[in-house]
């Protein structure tokens, strides 16, 4: 998905087709809810570069989770556990 970032004049976005959109909010939605359901607070973990446009890709998809870059996390002082990983990020782009 790194390779889908591109800058604006409001911030980057990812430049990725409305399939792969859908694919990669469904896959966030799906563990959101796994997560919430074990009782646990899902955030979405992705490089630096990546947290901007992929969080308003989860806000405009409707999804309500926070999105942090790995630097952020790391030295938190919350015990965070890896749930799953947002498949669909790789799809073939034919």
């Amino acid at each position: 998905m790194l390779e889908s970032v591109r800058p604006t004049e409001n911030g980057t976005y990812l430049a990725i087709d409305g399939g792969l959109m859908e694919t990669v909010a469904g896959n966030v939605a799906h563990l959101n809810t796994a997560a919430e359901q074990r009782g646990v607070t899902p955030v979405l973990a992705c490089s630096p570069a990546l947290r901007p446009p992929l969080h308003r890709l989860m806000r405009s998809a409707g999804q309500v989770i926070p999105v942090l870059s790995y630097p952020e996390i790391a030295g938190f002082p919350a015990r965070i556990e890896t749930m799953g990983v947002v498949s669909g990020a790789y799809a073939d782009r034919a």
